[in-house]
């Protein structure tokens, strides 16, 4: 595939000639405050609900977001059409920083909920938006080294959030990590305005599929409220309905006009298809290990709400770190840097498993590396890939949904832990027994969905060798 054999050598620099450097460091800073707000809830979580309760919604600020973000991600290119480049990203910053405000004033668990999901709207369009730029901007040959660049944005943010995040935890002010990130979306919207190119603008937004978005809305919504029964028998109804409408929302996307995901996108059995399923289920996840990660360190482990963070952030940091390591390498070594990292992700995910109670911590951190690496080694690979087997015309929208389908896998995997935890016994006040009980169910769980990880990545494999390569 031509993603995989460039024409001509690549460097870091050729990202900032022939006019890509507005576009490089636009999609950069939108990266990077999607990311922190990101670390920055996982970090603040805990002292949250010891300050405003509602444990039985822990994850929801999670799942807020991600509906949020789902519903940003898929509005964002027919935002893009109607109001132009410069103009759809200014309206996202400012969405955003909204929803940083609003955060930052919550005075309940519910409110933040509600804040999280406004975040999340304008976050996920501002990624989708900088995300797009690579399959209608960047050339072919250079999209490896664009989302490398990506990769080192994030490790900046997987930093810069948790420490937000941790310093103000440790000082009992959760609210002011918020208000320490609002200065950023305001300038991350002021340069939009200023470096982006004005363009023209049809003046009407056109082509938002609005019932498909309220379709996986209600099925992630269905998942989440499994956290809020009490009987098995609920929660299994509930968990049927969310999957029977998941199932129609991809069926319904894939014969519209207005797409938000390329054609064939969730076929396993197709090179875009197995790795979009990678990349959703690769965020599930990582969702799973960040949703509690941070709560059992600090409740099992007595690790500070600082150093809690920062252990945390070793997953998403490594994931940065695999990802510039691998991101100059072509042909075969692509699959075989795929496959790696997905085998590395499981044994992650089997060492939290297997140390989430008893320590040592150090093991912990290991695994969480492991898991960072792993991903570092695929993600941006799996992208790319996916972006070269789209169709021509519709590869803009291939790279854009990258970001849909994590958001999609965020979702999912911070339900999935809701539910597991819910069905423990997880509460406010829950004794240290029940605790533990939980994260076992969760973390158990979590090492199941990682070996599906590699099952898809033999299909992907096979689906591979029947292209060029």
């Amino acid at each position: 595939m031509a993603a995989d054999m460039p024409s001509e050598a690549t460097s870091w620099a050729d990202l900032f000639r022939g006019g890509l450097a507005r576009y490089t460091i636009t999609l950069n800073l939108g990266v990077l405050l999607y990311g922190i707000d990101i670390y920055l809830i996982a970090s603040i979580m805990p002292t949250v609900i010891a300050d405003v309760g509602g444990m039985r919604f822990y994850t929801w600020t999670f799942i807020a977001f991600s509906v949020g973000s789902i519903i940003g991600t898929s509005s964002a290119e027919p935002i893009r059409r109607s109001l132009g480049r410069r103009n759809g990203l200014a309206l996202a910053g400012l969405v955003f920083v909204i929803g940083i405000v609003g955060s930052a004033m919550s005075g309940s668990i519910i409110t933040l909920v509600f804040w999280r999901l406004i975040q999340g709207l304008g976050g996920g369009s501002v990624v989708s938006q900088s995300y797009g730029m690579i399959g209608e901007v960047i050339p072919d040959h250079l999209r490896a080294r664009a989302l490398a660049f990506i990769s080192l944005t994030w490790g900046v943010a997987t930093i810069v959030g948790p420490t937000f995040g941790g310093v103000f935890a440790e000082l009992g002010s959760w609210r002011g990590a918020f208000w320490a990130v609002a200065p950023v979306a305001v300038v991350f919207t002021g340069l939009v305005w200023l470096i982006i190119p004005r363009a023209k603008i049809s003046g009407a937004v056109h082509g938002i599929p609005v019932w498909r978005l309220t379709l996986i809305a209600a099925a992630i919504l269905c998942l989440s409220l499994t956290s809020q029964m009490d009987t098995m028998t609920m929660r299994l109804a509930l968990v049927g309905l969310s999957l029977a409408m998941t199932v129609v929302f991809f069926l319904r996307d894939d014969g519209a006009e207005n797409k938000m995901l390329p054609s064939k996108a969730m076929s396993v059995f197709t090179v875009l298809g197995s790795a979009y399923w990678i990349i959703l289920i690769t965020s599930a996840v990582h969702t799973v290990i960040g949703a509690f990660g941070t709560l059992f360190l600090q409740v099992l482990h007595a690790q500070s709400p600082l150093i809690a963070a920062w252990i945390f952030a070793l997953t998403s940091f490594f994931w940065s770190v695999g990802a510039v390591l691998v991101g100059g390498l072509r042909g075969r070594a692509v699959a075989v840097s795929i496959g790696g990292g997905l085998v590395l992700m499981l044994i992650g995910t089997i060492g939290v498993a297997l140390f989430v109670i008893s320590g040592p911590v150090w093991v912990i951190a290991v695994s969480f590396i492991l898991i960072g690496i792993g991903t570092g080694m695929s993600y941006n690979h799996l992208i790319a890939w996916s972006i070269a087997a789209a169709p021509p015309d519709e590869q803009p929208v291939a790279a854009s949904s990258a970001a849909t389908m994590r958001a999609l896998g965020i979702a999912y995997g911070a339900a999935i832990a809701g539910l597991l935890g819910s069905a423990a016994g997880l509460a406010d006040e829950a004794p240290r027994a029940v605790i533990e009980a939980a994260m076992t169910a969760v973390y158990n769980a979590n090492a199941l969905i990682a070996a599906i990880i590699v099952a898809v990545g033999l299909i992907l494999w096979r689906n591979r060798l029947r292209r060029a390569w």
